[in-house]
């Protein structure tokens, strides 16, 4: 499993992200404008990425998919892969390093799929696991 450093520097840097997200928030419509546009994805939009130490990358927004998911809080996990093995991210460090930074919990996603990136963004990140929350106001 790939290393997973959170500190206070991490933990204000995603407090920042949620704010500005707050602020950002992507009606269905506009998603479906940007599919085919990966110049417009969240993920390159610095105020709602999160880099950790050691290839970790979270993308965190709020959108509107169709119903009945509604309004929600949408979690993107990359790490860049070294070999096969770590193509994904641990699910473990996820739930207990990842989520709590954004005052998430497992137990409260809605809808939870991989995305595997062709070709690899950044020339070695593989996939992502995304994970979808209802958003509370």
């Amino acid at each position: 499993m790939r290393s997973l450093l959170i500190g206070k520097a991490e933990e204000e840097q995603a407090r920042q992200i949620m704010a500005y997200a707050r602020n950002y928030k992507e009606r269905f419509i506009d998603l479906v404008r940007r599919q085919n546009k990966p110049e417009a994805s969240p993920g390159n939009n610095p105020n709602l990425v999160l880099r950790l130490f050691d290839g970790w990358k979270v993308v965190y927004t709020i959108e509107e998919q169709p119903d009945p998911l509604g309004w929600v809080v949408h979690l993107s996990v990359s790490v860049q892969a070294r070999h096969k093995k770590e193509f994904w991210p641990h699910p473990r460090a996820i739930d207990a390093g990842i989520l709590p930074l954004f005052n998430l919990k497992i137990t409260d996603a809605v809808f939870v799929y991989r995305e595997v990136f062709k070709p690899p963004i950044e020339g070695v990140i593989a996939g992502a696991v995304n994970l979808l929350f209802k958003f509370k106001k």
